[in-house]
C-alpha cells in the first residue's frame, strides 16, 4: 500500500588513510528483518518495519580507505491480507519483487543522499555520478 516512515538507527564515516589515485566503491544493501509492529494507529490496517543495512566501502588496490554504514528501518502500511502474506513470505526469507524493489528504492534513495552529505565532510569522492553541464560545441553553435 504505502510506506509511511523512514529512521536511520545508526550512520557511521569513517576514513582510514589518505591515498592518492583512483578509488573503487562497492555497495552492500540487506533487508535484515521485516516484524509487523505490535500496535497499528490505523483501522483494519498493519504496519511493518523493514529493518535495513546500507555500506559503501571505498576501496584502493583491494585496501579499504574508507567505509560509510548505515542501518534504519522503512515502515510500511498495508490490509490485513497483504500482511498476512509478507509475514508468510518473510518465513521463507522472500519479499514479493514490487514490494521489495519500492523498499529498496526508498532505501537507497535516503541513504545516498546522506552518503552524498559525508563524502563531502570526509573528503571521499562521490560514490555516484552527479550530473555535469557540458558547454555546447562548435558544431552545435
Amino acid at each position: 500500500m504505502a510506506i509511511i516512515g523512514f529512521n536511520f538507527k545508526k550512520i557511521s564515516a569513517e576514513r582510514k588513510t589518505y591515498e592518492q589515485g583512483a578509488i573503487n566503491t562497492t555497495l552492500k544493501l540487506n533487508i535484515k528483518d521485516i516484524k509487523p509492529l505490535k500496535e497499528s494507529p490505523f483501522k483494519d490496517k498493519e504496519v511493518f518495519s523493514f529493518d535495513f543495512e546500507f555500506a559503501i566501502k571505498y576501496l584502493q588496490n583491494k585496501k579499504e580507505i574508507a567505509e560509510l554504514s548505515f542501518e534504519g528501518s522503512v515502515l510500511y502500511l498495508t490490509d490485513k491480507e497483504t500482511a498476512k502474506t509478507i509475514k508468510e513470505s518473510w518465513e521463507n526469507k522472500k519479499i514479493d519483487e514490487n514490494l521489495n524493489t519500492a523498499i529498496l528504492n526508498t532505501i537507497m534513495t535516503k541513504c545516498n543522499v546522506k552518503a552524498l552529505d559525508l563524502e563531502e565532510s570526509l573528503n571521499l569522492p562521490y560514490h555516484l555520478r552527479l550530473p555535469q553541464l557540458q558547454k555546447n560545441s562548435e558544431k552545435s553553435k
